[in-house]
Parts: structure tokens; C-alpha cells; sequence
């Protein structure tokens, strides 16, 4: 018998890693003093459900996904109510 790959499983779980390591990159780049609290507190539960995730067998990663998701948003989606906040919007750069 042979191995077969369940390739849901496998482009899931690669999502998902590419997920973490983007948000564990986030997490390094903030700075004490800069970087507020709540968004450090948003990344870090996110981390932790996508974490979380790809630690639980498949039929139980769905939840802490979701949970990490919901947090995320929920703890900073008052911030975006009126556009973009202070400290996320970059100068237009001019083409020349």
C-alpha cells in the first residue's frame, strides 16, 4: 500500500503556516512605545489560533481558527469605523 496525500489537507495546512509566519513577522516588527497595545493583543490571539489550529487534529482546527479570526476583528474593528487609523496610512509616493 501506498501513501496517499489529502490535498485539502495539505494546501489547508500550508495556508495556514503561511498565515503564521506572516503574523509572527508582524509580531517582531512592533516596537514598545509605537505600536499600540490593542493591535499587539489582536496579532498575538491570532497567532495563537492559527497555532492552536494546526496543532489539534483537522475536525477540531475549525474552532480556534474561527475563534482567533473573530478576536482578531473583533478587537480592532472599532478602530477602522471611520477609514483608516492614525499610523496606517503611507504618503502617496509620486512616479517620476
Amino acid at each position: 500500500m501506498g501513501l496517499t496525500l489529502d490535498w485539502t489537507l495539505a494546501v489547508t495546512t500550508t495556508a495556514i503556516l503561511g498565515a503564521l509566519i506572516s503574523v509572527i513577522g508582524r509580531i517582531g516588527h512592533m516596537h514598545k512605545g509605537q505600536t499600540r497595545v490593542s493591535v499587539f493583543i489582536q496579532h498575538l490571539v491570532l497567532g495563537a489560533g492559527l497555532a492552536l489550529a494546526l496543532a489539534l487534529p483537522p475536525k477540531y482546527a475549525v474552532a480556534p481558527l474561527a475563534l482567533g479570526i473573530g478576536l482578531f476583528l473583533s478587537i480592532g474593528g472599532h478602530r477602522w469605523r471611520h477609514g483608516a487609523p492614525e499610523g496606517t496610512r503611507k504618503e502617496k509616493s509620486t512616479w517620476k
